[in-house]
């Protein structure tokens, strides 16, 4: 599981099933913003309406060297549709950086134009250092909103397929 950031914030990623954020920390203070139980999956997708697939399961991540750095490239194909993604995790000034970046292209294998919804991020469980009562989220929708976190909402919208 590589750890990929800056001197600043890292982000683990788990690839044993697909893809899976294990971890996100503030390097200088020491914060876990998933929390000790938490896992994440990137990304989620639909493909023609069909059942919602998760990039912590529904993905397999071609083998790769994890080298401790700032930048992390995968390759993954879907297990169910014809489907590969390059998914890349950056951090563009490892020294000075605050953010690390994920980056997912799709790209369909199969004969014919598939309908894809796809959901990005699907981060849960997430845990900041200033408690619930001071937490605003921009949570992504299909046509946007900005909520209270009064119940620990994702970061990321949830899939609706009938929405579209």
């Amino acid at each position: 599981m590589p750890d990929i950031g800056s001197r600043h914030v890292t982000v683990n990623v788990d690839v044993s099933n697909g893809v899976t954020i294990r971890g996100i920390r503030d390097v200088s203070t020491g914060h876990r913003f998933l929390g000790p139980d938490a896992a994440a999956d990137l990304f989620a997708f639909a493909v023609n309406d069909g059942p919602l697939r998760h990039s912590g399961r529904d993905v397999e991540v071609e083998p790769f060297t994890a080298v401790p750095s700032s930048t992390l490239t995968l390759a993954a194909r879907s297990r169910h549709e014809p489907l590969s993604f390059s998914v890349r995790f950056t951090c563009a000034d490892p020294i000075d950086d605050h953010v690390v970046i994920a980056h997912v292209a799709v790209r369909n294998l199969g004969p014919t134009p598939v309908r894809l919804r796809f959901v990005m991020p699907l981060v849960r469980g997430v845990v900041t250092p200033c408690g619930q009562a001071r937490q605003r989220f921009v949570v992504p929708q299909e046509l946007g909103a900005v909520v209270a976190d009064i119940a620990g909402p994702p970061i990321g919208m949830t899939l609706n397929v009938d929405v579209g």
